[in-house]
C-alpha cells in the first residue's frame, strides 16, 4: 500500500520525512561536505519535528488513524527516531517516544499485519540492493554454501542503501521486533531475518551494534527451536563471535560486553543445560573472544581491557568449575593488573573488576586453585604496597577493594 491510498492528511504528513542520499555517519565526511550536511540535516530535523508533532496532535484528535496500513506508515516514519544516533536530537526522540507509546502495545488483532507492512514496505526495500550472501531471502533460512566455494561479502558491503535512504531503519526493525509475541516470528521470519543479518556482519562496528541490540530483543522472545531449525542460530553465533573479536577496533569497549551478553542468551536459548555443547561454545566465547582476543591485541587500551574484565565474570560463573582448563590464561592476568606497573595505563576500576573476578576464579576453580597460591599472593602483597605508596595521590572516597584478611 502507497501514502496515496491512506488519508490525505497522514499521507502529506508522511511525505515531508523523505530523506535524501546522505551518509549515516557525519564523521566521514570532509570539512566543506560535512558543514553543507550538518545545515541539510538541521533544516530535516527542524521539519521532523514539526511533522511529527503533526502526526502527535492527528493521534489525539477525534479521528485519528487506526488500520493496519495507516498505522504502520506512522510506525516507519516515526519509529526511526527512537534511538541513540548522530542524527537523534533529544527532542525528536521524545516525541516520538510519546507518539509510539500511544500505539504500543499494537492490536493483537492487527498486530503482526501491522508489522508485517512496516518490515515488507519500508524495511525490505532497503537491503534488496545488498542481499546477505547466507541467507534466502525468501525463508530466512541459512543458505547451505558448497565447501569451498565463496561467499561474496565485498558485494555484499557495497551500494549500502539502507544506511542513507533509511537513515534509523534499524531503530524501526528494533522496535517492531519488541511489539512481537513468540508465535509472531515464524511467520515473519523471512521479513526479519535478511535485515538483522547485514546489520550484525557490517564492516562497521556501530551498524553491528545496532544489530546486537535489535537481536537482543528477538532472543528475548523466540523461540530456540525456530532459531536452530531454520540454521539461524550458527549464523548469529558466528556474527558475535566476530564481533567480540574486532579487538583493534576503537569501539571495541562498546561492542565487546553486548555482543559476548547477547551470545551468552543465544547459547543458553540454544543449547541444554549442563551439554558438552553448551560448554564448548561458551569455552569458545572465552578463548577466542577474551584471552585469545582482547588480551592480546589490546592490552593497552585501559577502556577494552575494563570491558573485558566486565565480560569475563559471567563467563566464569557460566562455566564454573571448567574454568579450570584457562587458570594458564586467567590467573596470570588478572593478578598482574592487581598492581600496576610503571607506563602502563591503569584504573581503579580496572583493579576493582580484576580483583573481583579473581576472586570467583578461586572460588569455582577451587580443587585445582593451590598450583597458583604464590602468583595470587604475590600481586596482592604487591597491589597493597602499591596502594599504600599511592594512598597520597588517589583521589579521596578511591578504594581498590582488594581485602587481604
Amino acid at each position: 500500500m502507497s501514502l496515496e491510498d491512506l488519508d490525505p492528511q497522514v499521507a502529506e504528513t508522511l511525505k515531508s520525512l523523505h530523506i535524501d542520499d546522505e551518509p549515516a555517519n557525519l564523521s566521514e565526511v570532509d570539512i566543506q561536505q560535512g558543514i553543507r550536511m550538518k545545515d541539510a540535516l538541521g533544516r530535516w530535523q527542524s521539519e521532523s519535528f514539526a511533522t511529527l508533532e503533526v502526526i502527535r496532535r492527528r493521534l489525539l484528535s477525534d479521528d485519528p488513524p487506526t488500520s493496519p496500513p495507516e498505522i504502520a506508515e506512522v510506525i516507519a516514519a516515526v519509529a526511526r527516531f527512537d534511538g541513540e544516533d548522530e542524527f537523534i536530537l533529544p527532542d525528536l526522540k521524545a516525541i516520538s517516544q510519546d507518539i509510539l507509546s500511544r500505539i504500543s502495545p499494537l492490536p493483537e488483532m492487527t498486530r503482526r499485519e501491522t508489522v508485517s507492512l512496516v518490515l515488507s514496505t519500508h524495511i525490505k526495500p532497503l537491503f534488496l540492493p545488498t542481499q546477505h550472501p547466507m541467507i534466502n531471502q525468501e525463508t530466512g533460512r541459512k543458505l547451505h554454501v558448497q565447501e569451498g566455494s565463496r561467499v561474496a561479502y565485498p558485494e555484499f558491503n557495497d551500494d549500502q542503501v539502507w544506511k542513507t535512504a533509511g537513515r534509523g531503519c534499524w531503530n524501526t526493525l528494533r522496535w517492531t521486533v519488541s511489539q512481537l509475541q513468540r508465535d509472531d516470528f515464524e511467520k515473519l521470519w523471512p521479513l526479519l531475518i535478511p535485515p538483522l543479518m547485514t546489520l550484525l556482519d557490517d564492516y562497521q562496528t556501530i551498524f553491528r551494534i545496532k544489530g546486537i541490540q535489535v537481536l537482543h530483543g528477538l532472543l528475548e522472545q523466540v523461540d530456540g527451536n525456530l532459531l536452530k531449525r531454520t540454521g539461524i542460530a550458527s549464523l548469529f553465533s558466528n556474527s558475535l563471535l566476530n564481533s567480540i573479536n574486532r579487538s583493534t577496533d576503537p569501539e571495541i569497549a562498546l561492542i565487546l560486553p553486548l555482543a559476548s551478553r547477547t551470545l551468552q542468551m543465544l547459547i543458553a536459548l540454544t543449547t541444554e543445560v549442563g551439554s558438552r555443547e553448551r560448554f564448548d561454545q561458551l569455552c569458545e566465547c572465552l578463548s577466542t573472544g577474551i584471552i585469545g582476543g582482547v588480551w592480546i591485541f589490546a592490552g593497552e587500551n585501559l577502556e577494552a581491557m575494563e570491558a573485558s574484565i566486565e565480560t569475563l565474570l559471567p563467563l566464569v560463573e557460566a562455566l564454573d568449575i571448567g574454568c579450570c582448563r584457562y587458570l594458564k590464561a586467567l590467573v596470570p592476568q588478572l593478578a598482574e593488573v592487581l598492581a600496576p606497573k610503571p607506563f602502563r595505563p591503569h584504573s581503579i576500576r580496572l583493579i576493582n573488576l580484576s580483583a573481583g573476578c579473581l576472586v570467583r576464579v578461586i572460588t569455582v576453580c577451587k580443587p585445582r586453585i593451590h598450583a597458583w597460591k604464590d602468583v595470587i599472593l604475590d600481586a596482592l602483597l604487591r597491589s597493597w604496597v602499591w596502594a599504600k605508596e599511592d594512598a597520597k595521590t588517589e583521589e579521596p572516597g578511591q578504594d581498590i577493594g582488594i581485602h587481604t584478611t
